[in-house]
């Protein structure tokens, strides 16, 4: 049986000539299967080219993985990240605020 484990982070950053490249770093929420929230953090190192994120998304700077299908949308931005222990993808959407 496959669970589908939805996470939302909300990132607020101050960005600097709008680019999202560079490294940040953030808390968030997932809710499990069963209903339970667990906090968590989170490590990105971002690079932003014409509409599209690339780089790596872990919980720390030792625990990286690559960012697939990343991609920037006015203050969204899209992306997944395989997960290792899993066949399935982990999907995010942040909103910058």
């Amino acid at each position: 049986m496959k669970h589908l484990l939805l996470l939302s982070m909300l990132a607020t950053a101050v960005l600097h000539a709008g680019s999202l490249t560079g490294t940040w770093s953030g808390t968030f929420d997932t809710k499990t299967p069963d209903g339970q929230v667990r906090s968590d953090t989170m490590y990105l190192t971002l690079k932003e080219e014409n509409g599209k994120v690339t780089g790596t998304a872990g919980p720390n700077a030792d625990r990286q993985v690559e960012i697939i299908n990343g991609k920037v949308s006015g203050d969204r931005i899209t992306f997944q990240v395989s997960d290792p222990s899993s066949p399935a993808a982990i999907s995010f959407e942040l909103t910058l605020a």
